[in-house]
């Protein structure tokens, strides 16, 4: 006599808690580049771009979820990459895995590298007598350290105030760059719309603008009642929260600035108090990040270890 399946665990995450952390996997360094970005483009030009790509990922998001409910239902089966390639294409389903790793760890790296960038500034000028501050090593060390008990955390419902700490911290950056804007007497030139191979050039900071589909089968498994109504609610609610960051920061860097921005917005600003607590809080922004990149990367080497 054989014994009964055992059953899903019930999802015990809020619709607020899985948007917190769906919108912190979205949002990373590349906010800082967006107001250059706009640049090259123009605002209403940026806008209309940020909106269809917003677009685009909320759709794909959706279907995603969709997808990992039919195979959950059909199989018994907590969803993951894996489930859902071995039902579309199974002859696939292991590159699914290692793509999503590989991709993953590597965010994750490149995280930790804007660290580096980051921190040294602020220590070289708030402890000049301290040498090894204002180096890269110490910061990325550090931040590795402090990473890694949260990137063991079984849940990503286990990291939502971590993510809701870091919307705060995007929350003040972009508080920081409207407040320049409103308090600039800068005379610069901007364009509602320019189109040329610059605009094409920058068109990927716009696309993966968007990128956090690798955490949807941990919202659809974690959330509490994963109805296809919640699990939109929780699509929308971080496309759109992410949405309101860009536009807010994109728009009101490039009318500081115009087209003379700098790649890193923060570096056209005079060295202040105010702007070495943004620094802080883009390097505590990213670091919060890394767990959420490193929980599918995670769960598909578990994968690719203990496959059929």
């Amino acid at each position: 006599m054989t014994a009964a399946p055992p059953e899903p665990a019930q999802g015990v995450a809020s619709i607020s808690s899985c948007v917190y952390n769906l919108t912190n996997t979205i949002i990373g360094s590349g906010v800082l580049a967006l107001p250059a970005a706009f640049a090259t483009c123009g605002s209403a030009l940026g806008s209309g771009l940020l909106l269809v790509f917003a677009l685009f990922s909320a759709h794909g998001l959706h279907l995603l979820s969709l997808s990992a409910q039919i195979v959950a239902e059909g199989n018994e089966k907590t969803a993951s990459f894996r489930a859902v390639a071995s039902a579309a294409a199974p002859r696939f389903a292991t590159f699914v895995d290692l793509a999503v790793v590989i991709k993953c760890f590597g965010v994750a790296c490149s995280y930790l590298i804007v660290v580096g960038d980051s921190l040294p500034i602020v220590a070289q000028r708030a402890l000049p007598d301290v040498a090894f501050a204002a180096r890269r090593e110490p910061w990325i060390l550090f931040a590795a350290l402090v990473v890694t008990p949260l990137a063991l955390k079984k849940k990503l419902d286990n990291l939502r105030l971590v993510s809701a700490a870091s919307l705060l911290c995007c929350g003040g950056i972009a508080l920081l760059v409207v407040s320049e804007m409103l308090s600039s007497d800068r005379d610069v030139d901007t364009s509602y719309v320019v189109a040329d191979f610059r605009t094409l050039k920058n068109l990927p900071i716009f696309v993966f603008g968007f990128t956090c589909h690798q955490n949807i089968f941990a919202v659809n498994n974690e959330l509490r009642d994963p109805t296809r109504r919640r699990l939109d609610l929780v699509v929308m609610g971080a496309v759109s929260l992410a949405l309101a960051f860009y536009l807010v920061i994109a728009n009101a860097g490039y009318a500081t600035f115009g087209a003379s921005i700098h790649s890193d917005v923060l570096t056209n600003y005079a060295a202040a108090p105010a702007i070495a607590l943004a620094r802080v809080a883009v390097a505590l922004e990213v670091t919060s990040a890394i767990p959420l990149q490193l929980h599918p990367s995670r769960e598909c080497i578990k994968s690719l270890l203990t496959r059929d």
